[in-house]
């Protein structure tokens, strides 16, 4: 049986987890949401301790709470941090710490 990769889209802002969710599913994919760092933290525990992690992680770099790199860097100590595609509107991506870890596939740009 072929299973859905799971994606978790994390985004402080509604409409761009909205637009983003809409077109990952339309191609196939299961979809789940964060509203920011700190929930997909906690999503991405709970889906590793219950034995589906997630295949993904398209997470924005600025967010409040706990901003993209910083969720980044926490999921590594917990040692459950998937793969992951950064949005960002703003930053230098050769800039970011991050994308010298093989779990970083690369970077879009938000609208």
């Amino acid at each position: 049986m072929n299973q859905l990769k799971h994606i978790l889209i994390v985004d402080d802002e509604a409409p761009i987890r909205f637009l983003a969710a809409r077109y990952l599913a339309a191609a196939g994919y299961r979809i789940t949401e964060a509203r920011d760092g700190v929930h997909a933290k906690e999503l991405v525990s709970a889906a590793s301790k219950n034995g589906a992690p997630f295949d993904l992680l398209l997470m924005d770099m600025h967010m409040d709470h706990l901003s993209g790199d910083q969720l980044f860097k926490e999921l590594l100590e917990l040692g459950v941090c998937p793969p992951i595609i950064l949005m960002t509107g703003s930053v230098e991506i050769d800039q970011i710490e991050l994308t010298h870890d093989p779990r970083y596939l690369g970077a879009v740009e938000k609208p």
